[in-house]
Formats: C-alpha cells, structure tokens, sequence
C-alpha cells in the first residue's frame, strides 16, 4: 500500500545571509493562548519567523512561505493592536518587542514558529539564548525538523 505524499520536494530556499546573526525576516510577534500540543490553553509569546521550504498541501501558515516587507507587532499583549514595521528586523528591536509583550506572570513560555526557524539558525543561535536570559521563559520551537543539519 502506498500513500500520497504529505509534502512537496524540500526547496533549496533560504533567508539572506547577510548580518545573519543580527537581523531576520518575521511574519509577527503575539501574545495568544496556545491552541495545540501540551501548552494548549496556556498564554504564549508567539514569534512568527519568515520563510518555509516545505510546501505543505494541509499548511495552515502558507503567509510564511516567503518573507514579505513588513511584518505586524502586537503592541499590547492580547490586544490585537499591532504595528506594521519593516523587514528585517533586527536583534535588538526583536528583544525590546518580547520585553515589551513579557508583562509579570502573564506568559507561560515563548513559541518560536514559522514558516521554518532553522531557516534562521544563525540568528536564532544569538537570539534564543537573550531571550532566554532576559524573560526567564521556556522556549518552544516549533520546527518541521527536516533540517537537522541547521540545529
């Protein structure tokens, strides 16, 4: 018995390399209560990073597939209030965003998502462990893990 492909052929897309450990593409940056896995019912910092090389028919997230010029920043936590600001961004400005969505006992942990993060290894190699240092969170990343070569 055979089954019909989940995904089509892995594309060789993949962000800019430039000063990437300093800047990257997003989507968004949320605050919202996890609606899957083990977390579910649990508020979270939501860190939507640009960029997919899968190209999955069940997608629920196709707007990552690729990065566009701006992405959406959730000023208040919860409140839907969100800025448009340009792509890339940069480490520092991420950082500030998460502080500023990082309100005393509100958030359970941070989910890293995409599109596919390990697109941006590099800059999550120095982002994860500053956000980490900074919010006392966990850390969630939500990966297709097809690209074990990038963690």
């Amino acid at each position: 018995m055979s089954f019909p492909s989940q995904t089509a052929p892995i594309a060789p897309i993949a962000p800019p390399s430039n000063s990437a450990t300093s800047i990257a593409k997003l989507i968004e940056l949320f605050s919202a209560i996890q609606g899957e896995g083990a977390n579910c019912g649990t508020r979270q910092i939501f860190v939507r990073f640009a960029f997919c090389d899968l190209r999955c028919h069940y997608c629920d997230s196709a707007h990552t597939w690729t990065a566009p010029d701006t992405c959406a920043i959730e000023a208040t936590p919860g409140q839907r209030d969100f800025e448009i600001h340009p792509n890339p961004v940069t480490l520092a400005h991420l950082l500030d965003w998460v502080d500023r969505q990082n309100r005393p006992r509100l958030h359970d942990s941070i989910s890293i998502t995409g599109g596919e993060p390990l697109l941006h290894a590099t800059f999550l190699k120095t982002f994860l462990p500053q956000v980490k240092h900074r919010t006392g969170l966990p850390l969630y990343l939500e990966t297709g893990g097809h690209r074990p070569e990038l963690a």
